[in-house]
Parts: structure tokens; sequence; C-alpha cells
């Protein structure tokens, strides 16, 4: 799924950044190694691919640079030297900046799936990504639904919800992100769209930590202090599990 898209939103030529090789053409196979940038490697790393691109022609003002994946933030220092180079008058985006990899990977798989006419690529990016750059919680799958699905399928709540085998009750809950996205309602929409269950429940569970971290904040230091106890009592044998009491 993710080179697919890579090839339809970098028409004229992408790469593969990796820790070990730096940059890599998509045709050449390698072995598979297990490396990640540290801290201090990461600049070092960004001036060496830097030095590639621009050997390769590529850091022209003709050109611009869309970085689809960086979850580990390996192109902190390449992107103000690609801004710097002075590329195309697009210069360097990253439409999936902010998402978590469950979402990114969602996010692609919806993209490459609607295909179908009437399909706004543009509001799908803009859903996914608002609320990340705004602070806010990680995105409901329902909004995804009521913002791409229903109105690119030119279907009414009604139809969908048939379709899905739930109750307009139900769908409608979902689709205002008011009730969340279960196992079981996540395997119907994973069968209906042809996607993953898996990015379903994962979306709704970064939602729902993202929505206890913050509902739990003001209980944090209690939690903290409360188990350094647990742990000293674990420590000096007081503790015991109710299997043993």
């Amino acid at each position: 799924a993710e080179r697919e898209y890579a090839e339809r939103v970098g028409s004229g030529g992408w790469f593969i950044l990796s820790a070990k090789h730096k940059l890599l053409s998509p045709e050449r196979k390698i072995k598979k190694y297990d490396q990640v940038l540290k801290c201090a490697q990461k600049k070092p790393w960004a001036e060496k691919v830097f030095a590639m691109l621009k050997k390769k022609g590529l850091t022209s003002g003709k050109h611009e640079f869309i970085i689809l994946f960086d979850e580990a933030n390996y192109c902190k220092d390449l992107t103000p030297k690609l801004k710097q180079s002075g590329v195309g008058p697009r210069g360097v985006k990253l439409p999936l900046e902010g998402l978590a990899k469950a979402e990114a990977v969602f996010f692609v798989k919806l993209w490459n799936l609607l295909k179908a006419d009437g399909i706004d690529r543009r509001a799908l990016q803009k859903t996914m990504t608002h609320k990340r750059k705004s602070k806010g919680p990680p995105t409901h799958p329902g909004e995804i639904l009521s913002d791409i699905v229903l109105p690119g399928a030119n279907l009414s709540v009604s139809e969908f919800a048939q379709m899905l085998g739930v109750s307009r009750h139900v769908l409608r809950g979902i689709l205002a992100a008011e009730r969340p996205v279960t196992p079981e309602i996540a395997v119907r929409l994973g069968k209906l769209l042809n996607t993953s269950t898996d990015v379903w429940l994962n979306m709704q569970i970064s939602r729902d930590l993202w929505l206890a971290r913050k509902s739990l904040r003001p209980e944090m230091r209690r939690l903290g202090a409360a188990g350094k106890k647990l742990a000293r009592k674990a420590g000096t044998g007081q503790f015991q599990t109710a299997a043993h009491v």
C-alpha cells in the first residue's frame, strides 16, 4: 500500500530513505537489516542524503519534495537543507506530518482504496492531519466515514448502516465520534471497505488512550507515588498476590 501511494504522489520519481544506506532507489535490492539512527547520527545522515540528492541534480529550483513517512523524525535536519537549496515553488511538503504510524498507514490504504469519482482526497488528508497539528486527540474513525467514505460513495446513513449490518442509531453515534468503533464494528468495516481490521481499531485505541491520559493527568502524581509504595512493599516481601492471601 505504501509503495502504491508513493508511486502516485511521486510521479516524477521517488526514493526510499534508509538509516543504513541513506538514499535507495525502489528497484535496488538489499539484505534485511536492523539499524536505527541515534539522535547524534541524524544530522550527519541528513548531510549525506542531501549530498546524494545534489549529485543526482535534484536540489535545483525545478524540483519539489514530498516526504511521506518519517516516523523516527530522520528528516528533521534534511528538510531545512532542502528548503534552503531553493527547491521548486512548492518546496518541501510533509502530508502525513504528525500522524502516528497506524494512522499514516490507514491514511495510505484509504487513499489507495478511494478511487471512485467524487472522492476528495484533500479532504481525507485534512481530516487526518488537522487535529494532530492542533494538538487535539487523534482522529476518530467515524470522522473518516462521515467526511470521506459516505460522501465519496454517495451513500446515506441508512444505506451505509444497512450495508454494514448495524442500526442507524449505532452508526450515527460512530459518525458523530460519540460511540467507539468496537472490535466487531472494526471487523465489519474491514470486510466492507477491503481494509485491515487493525487500522480501524488502532485509530480508536490511539484516541481512547489520548483521552484517558488527559482525563487522568491530575491523578498521575498520586498513582506514581502509590506505585513506588507498592514496589517497596514487593521488595520487602510485604506484598502478596491475591492467589496467596
